[in-house]
């Protein structure tokens, strides 16, 4: 059997920083990435004559916006608030011989896109020198299939030395 494969893949993207005077900072990146994979396999018979058994191509293409806003309001109190928005687009071509020598059939085909948008606050504070929690609140909608969830997010931290701490 003959069996080959080529994949290529990219990835690209933009961020941008603005500071605020008030301790506030707003980051935003835009990225894309880019994934093709071509593999196809021929198998030979006897008389060393080949026939065609696989040939599978997939593409996917993600493009991700993210943003957050991040600001220290006092010395006790942090808070990150940000959304991520990702459009996934893809196309899968998958064709497969049953048995050898015999034509190769369409088993898999698609081309379809989706959007996983997801939202967070997540705050940061610092009760003493040795203590602090962190409590958030992130959430996510994939409209695939227009599936929702939404998550608290808590830790707390005891910083028992200087190189020792205790999180939970």
């Amino acid at each position: 059997k003959d069996s080959r494969m080529k994949q290529t893949s990219a990835a690209s993207g933009l961020s941008h920083r603005y500071f605020f005077g008030n301790n506030g900072l707003l980051e935003t990146t835009l990225a894309a990435t880019y994934s093709n994979t071509n593999a196809w396999e021929d198998l030979f018979d006897v008389n060393m004559d080949s026939s065609p058994y696989l040939d599978f191509k997939s593409r996917y293409t993600n493009l991700v916006l993210t943003s957050s806003f991040n600001r220290k309001y006092s010395p006790k109190h942090t808070n990150k608030t940000g959304f991520t928005f990702t459009n996934m687009s893809y196309h899968m071509d998958f064709d497969l011989a049953p048995y050898a020598d015999i034509p190769m059939e369409r088993i898999a085909e698609g081309t379809g896109n989706t959007h996983l948008i997801a939202a967070y606050t997540s705050s940061l504070f610092n009760f003493n020198d040795k203590i602090s929690a962190t409590l958030g609140l992130n959430g996510q909608l994939l409209t695939l299939n227009n599936s929702w969830v939404i998550e608290p997010r808590t830790s707390v931290r005891w910083q028992a030395s200087p190189k020792n701490s205790i999180s939970f």
